[in-house]
């Protein structure tokens, strides 16, 4: 069998741990020998190409040749109406992602990935982490972010939508969109774990029956941040022109003949995906809950706090509580099957632990297209650290659950029947959201 995977024990370590024998599983990727040929495609909504705040936008791919891993973007026409003040995007990348609620991927009727609350996790959990300058000038030109040079002369990357500091240009309508109407195209990437999966190259597509990709947009609350208490009385959006854009690449025949002999042998094609469970909990001074998750692989647990009621003048991105800071009062306790993950008794209070333990991880736990656990430090100047970079992670939280070594291994976590946790922290209130990804 030919692997993308060098190393025979690897292999066998694989095979071991999904509980199948080697030669019962196919690769998806063929050898470089294999004759193929490729082209950008466009597919449009099965659904209405028109949708405004929390509507549904639906997309069929054809089950026909392969798509290229991490090759899947949504190229859409933002337009917004009626806005009297400066507005942007909520999360923290400042994305266009944030419009979207939540994401769904069905095959064959089977849902085989949803993620609830997808601007949080990309906007809040993925992008945060990949803040390097190419980065930050990529979600700027595609995805309705703020620019690097805007950035570093507000001078302060959380108050860009966070605390509502006077951005660039000075005016007292802040924010990245001016006021009145206007539209904008956008591409934005989508961090879903079957189409940035580990085996490589190759989504199958020609062995995949009604393959759906379901998307929801976020009401206008949880889309948007504005300084000022309103948005404007007759503000709102409408996203069309949307495209799902993808390199399809068309494989040999004989190699896809070959590929059909072993399923009709009882073969397997197995594709190592990541995606996230989302729980969302309301914040208490004492947060107690316990998860049934059953899951045979979890790589990380992400958490962070939306802190008061959800209005568009309230920032959507995970924040502090005033009495965090090297406070070991504050506990986030977490229990795998009953064992204490961080067994510290001061905790994550200290930002550089919580920022340790974020980086570990981050560290192979997502798979967005340029991942990197690597902070960019540009010029915060409030917050954990000083001139520093913790709070571009827009507070997140996180643990490995990681089991072994080589990040490149297959099932690459810890099978886990419950997880529990206990959060400890004064200056909760119950206007407060817990964000929980277990990745």
């Amino acid at each position: 069998m030919t692997s993308y995977i060098d190393s025979t024990q690897i292999n066998d370590r694989v095979g071991m741990q999904s509980g199948l024998a080697r030669e019962a599983v196919m690769d998806i990727c063929p050898p470089s020998s294999v004759q193929a040929s490729s082209k950008m495609v466009s597919v449009v909504p099965i659904s209405s190409n028109s949708v405004g705040p929390s509507q549904t936008i639906q997309f069929s791919l054809p089950a026909r040749h392969a798509m290229r891993n991490a090759s899947a973007y949504l190229r859409f026409n933002f337009a917004w109406t009626g806005a009297d003040r400066g507005f942007s995007f909520s999360t923290a990348s400042g994305s266009a992602q944030a419009l979207f609620n939540s994401a769904q991927l069905q095959v064959s009727g089977v849902v085989v990935e949803s993620i609830q609350n997808f601007h949080h996790w990309a906007g809040n959990c993925v992008q945060p982490h990949m803040l390097t300058q190419e980065t930050l000038i990529n979600t700027a030109m595609c995805e309705g972010s703020f620019s690097p040079q805007q950035f570093s002369q507000a001078g302060n990357y959380s108050a860009v939508n966070m605390t509502g500091a006077t951005l660039i240009p000075q005016t007292t309508a802040q924010g990245q969109f001016r006021s009145g109407s206007g539209n904008h195209f956008f591409t934005v990437d989508l961090p879903l774990g079957l189409l940035h999966n580990r085996n490589g190259t190759l989504i199958p597509l020609f062995m995949m029956q009604n393959t759906l990709l379901t998307l929801q947009t976020n009401p206008i609350s949880k889309a948007f941040y504005t300084s000022s208490s309103t948005i404007g009385a007759n503000f709102d959006y409408t996203i069309s022109d949307m495209e799902l854009v993808y390199q399809e690449v068309q494989l040999d025949e004989a190699y896809l003949s070959s590929v059909r002999a072993g399923l009709a042998q009882n073969k397997l094609v197995k594709i190592e995906a990541q995606s996230a469970l989302n729980v969302q909990i309301g914040a208490a001074q004492t947060v107690q809950q316990l998860f049934s998750l059953n899951l045979s692989s979890l790589e990380a647990i992400l958490w962070g706090s939306q802190l008061s009621v959800d209005t568009v003048a309230s920032p959507k991105v995970f924040q502090a509580t005033p009495g965090e800071k090297n406070n070991p009062a504050v506990r986030y306790e977490v229990y795998k099957d009953g064992d204490l993950i961080y067994a510290s008794a001061r905790q994550l209070c200290d930002p550089e632990a919580a920022f340790r333990e974020l980086k570990r991880a981050l560290s192979g736990s997502v798979s967005p297209v340029d991942n990197t656990p690597i902070f960019q430090m540009i010029g915060q100047t409030s917050g954990f650290v000083n001139n520093g970079s913790y709070t571009n992670s827009s507070y997140l939280r996180g643990l490995s659950t990681r089991r072994w070594v080589d990040e490149g291994t297959s099932m690459n976590g810890s099978k886990v029947s419950t997880i529990r946790i206990q959060f400890n922290n004064t200056e909760y209130t119950s206007d407060d959201t817990i964000q929980l990804f277990f990745v």
